[in-house]
């Protein structure tokens, strides 16, 4: 039978009961290729195919086998970002036979991502690509059919395509992040192919908003260039032995303090919302980091060339440098590398010890904790809005919402303001920290929702579907923003996201992500239980100063200098 050719563009299925990708013939005079299909069946884009004739076409798959994925099935050509909504997602290409994407391979890129393997691919923009490539963007990128969305606030967004490709340099290492004294420990670290992602996993477009960019530098603040902030290029990757090398090395220098100070505020600057931990940028995280390290040397009231005129010295060796060289930040800043994962990772282990333990999560038994943890996880993965703001009113009032704030924002750290014996990251962040209506900040709610989330896919089966951290963190904070829009419809939440800011160790274990348990409290000789937490206790603090702070220090006043961007851009 000759099949009449359709008029839309190429559509594909993947069909899990014959374990094949074929291509959907659309119905005469229909208006789309879904005419005719049970819309009881939901349908995702799980990727693109790269096919005759120089075409790049979608390809859908029923919801219920998005986990199983194409790689073992379709050879992979590479990955394609495609600006859909305001927004920039990611997609992997396959191939049916060897071969067929051969006119994408010849296409020149000078960028790459993760495929759907998890293996580095190249990466093509969709919007870039010239004739004779024929790309047919997806006719219902968010699924078939549409999702129902209600009551959805807006959110900001910020395309990828309007400068992070442009200036990104052509050659690039890791990510960057925190605390460079940390070992890296990839205890909990879950690869994209044991954890059932949509591929796709974006959230339906908006009306945008009137930001809030509580993170914009005044145009005032100048911008410096130094030999010794300059980083290009691709960057060594150092491993435990050489951190700790740094780290005792630092211990009897003035980069001691310095470091430390970077350390928190590069943290703290990404759970305010400043950056998305969950979806690092290696060229956004090195500008990030270096202004952190400029922050730093301004707050310890020193000054980058008395770090410059007194490097470290190195007391042992490293695998690239002997003991007794002299070292400065080129070398330092390569101890951040991985660190903001293994403090999510942290985050994500107070969450599964809460789970374990008698913290009035759930009932007792592992039957009742896997039900309670599936409860949230299907109502975070809902296409309703009410059903997300439900979990996140129900899981804010939890002893679990506490010890997140306490990990991650709220304990005392020694020595992180000149002449107080303790003080916290939050206090760094007083303005971030709560908002202009008194609560919790909104990207750090969001943020400690989103670890939330994530845990919780990790205590499901393999391959569960479940959306990406960095996407599940917009849709949080999406719902978020309208809860706090709307404070009348969600009372005794804006109570509790008011009396969070309040907590002090009293009112936790506090948890140890190591043993998934209370810490040993040295006064009391014994693991605190329920009955030990004291309740939280209100009084009245004037704006910006945090409860219980023990310095208040303003991020848009204490900011000095930044970087120069020729310091990071490629000279070619």
């Amino acid at each position: 039978m000759d099949l009449q050719p359709q008029l839309t563009a190429p559509m594909f299925l993947y069909m899990p009961s014959i374990s094949r990708v074929l291509q959907v013939i659309q119905s005469p005079n229909a208006p789309h290729p879904f005419v005719g299909f049970n819309e009881s069946e939901r349908y995702l884009v799980i990727g693109y195919m790269a096919h005759q004739y120089c075409e790049i076409s979608p390809i859908y798959c029923p919801d219920y086998a998005v986990a199983t994925g194409l790689e073992a099935l379709l050879p992979i050509v590479g990955v394609l970002a495609i600006h859909q909504h305001g927004d920039t997602v990611f997609y992997t290409v396959y191939e049916k036979q060897l071969g067929d994407g051969n006119f994408l391979r010849a296409t020149e890129t000078q960028f790459c991502r993760p495929n759907a393997a998890g293996i580095a691919s190249p990466l093509w923009i969709a919007s870039d690509l010239q004739d004779p490539i024929r790309f047919n963007p997806a006719t219902f990128p968010f699924g078939f059919p549409p999702p129902i969305v209600t009551n959805m606030a807006p959110i900001p967004t910020q395309s990828v395509m309007d400068g992070q490709f442009a200036s990104a340099p052509q050659s690039v290492g890791p990510s960057w992040s925190a605390e460079y004294d940390h070992v890296i420990d990839n205890g909990d670290y879950i690869t994209t192919a044991s954890l059932g992602y949509v591929e796709d996993a974006s959230i339906p477009p908006r009306e945008p908003e009137e930001p809030e960019y509580f993170g914009v530098i005044s145009p005032t603040v100048p911008a410096v260039y130094s030999p010794a902030l300059v980083w290009k290029g691709t960057d060594i990757l150092l491993d435990n032995d050489d951190r700790k090398a740094i780290k005792n090395s630092m211990n009897s220098s003035a980069w001691k303090r310095p470091m430390f100070l970077t350390k928190c505020l590069f943290q703290g600057s990404l759970w305010v919302g400043l950056g998305n931990p969950f979806d690092p940028a290696c060229q956004e995280d090195r500008v990030m980091l270096t202004n952190c390290f400029l922050e730093a040397i301004s707050f310890d009231r020193t000054s980058l060339q008395q770090l410059v005129d007194h490097p470290v010295i190195l007391q042992s060796p490293l695998a690239h440098l002997p003991a007794g060289a002299s070292i400065g930040w080129d070398t330092i800043r390569l101890t951040f590398f991985g660190t903001i994962e293994n403090k999510l990772s942290e985050l994500r282990k107070i969450v599964r010890g809460c789970i374990r333990l008698k913290s009035g999560f759930s009932g007792d038994s592992s039957d009742e904790r896997d039900k309670k943890v599936k409860f949230f996880f299907d109502l975070f993965n809902s296409n309703d809005q009410d059903d997300i703001e439900l979990a996140i009113a129900q899981l804010v009032g939890l002893h679990m919402y506490k010890e997140l704030m306490w990990g991650s924002s709220l304990q005392t750290l020694s020595g992180l303001a000149e002449g107080c014996p303790a003080g916290r990251i939050a206090d760094l962040f007083p303005e971030e920290v709560r908002g202009g209506n008194m609560a919790v900040g909104k990207r750090l709610a969001s943020m400690l929702l989103t670890v939330i989330y994530h845990t919780f896919h990790l205590w499901q089966p393999a391959k569960t579907p479940g959306r990406r951290p960095e996407t599940m963190y917009r849709v949080i904070l999406n719902a978020v923003t309208h809860m706090y829009a709307n404070p009348d419809q969600f009372p005794e939440f804006m109570k509790t996201m008011a009396r969070l800011l309040f907590i002090k160790v009293a009112n936790v274990f506090p948890m140890d992500p190591k043993s998934l348990a209370p810490r040993l409290a040295v006064s009391e000789k014994r693991q605190r239980t329920l009955s030990d937490i004291k309740p939280i206790m209100q009084t009245e603090v004037d704006f910006p100063e945090l409860p219980n702070a023990a310095f208040t220090s303003v991020r848009s006043q204490r900011i000095k200098e930044i970087a120069a961007t020729s310091c990071f851009e490629d000279d070619s």
